[in-house]
């Protein structure tokens, strides 16, 4: 799998994760407290944001659309990992690597 590349502080970019359990996508329908966070690994500082759902949630995909230009404000290569609560788990997902941040010219 190639790594997408998006561009410095870019606005409107979609950033989809699939919440997954022994490599299968988990039904998260029901979960609460969702929060995709995304970390630079060169600043080794993450954000937090509140995502939605890509379908209904039985898919296990989310979705945030960057709104403002210090969403990404780092270059370099940033990971994403999912906070969710469902049932008796409160906890993350397994972090992964997302996408590489490229400078403008």
């Amino acid at each position: 799998m190639t790594t997408p590349k998006i561009q410095f502080s870019s606005i409107g970019v979609k950033i989809t994760v699939t919440v997954q359990e022994n490599d299968v996508a988990k039904d998260i329908s029901t979960a609460e407290n969702i929060v995709m966070r995304l970390r630079s690994d060169e600043a080794n500082t993450y954000k937090e944001f509140t995502p939605t759902f890509e379908t209904d949630g039985t898919d296990g995909q989310i979705s945030y659309i960057t709104e403002a230009t210090d969403d990404i404000n780092v270059t370099g290569l940033w990971s994403v990992q999912i906070y969710y609560e469902l049932g008796a788990f409160k906890g993350f997902t397994e972090p992964v690597q997302a996408f590489m941040v490229l400078e403008n010219l």
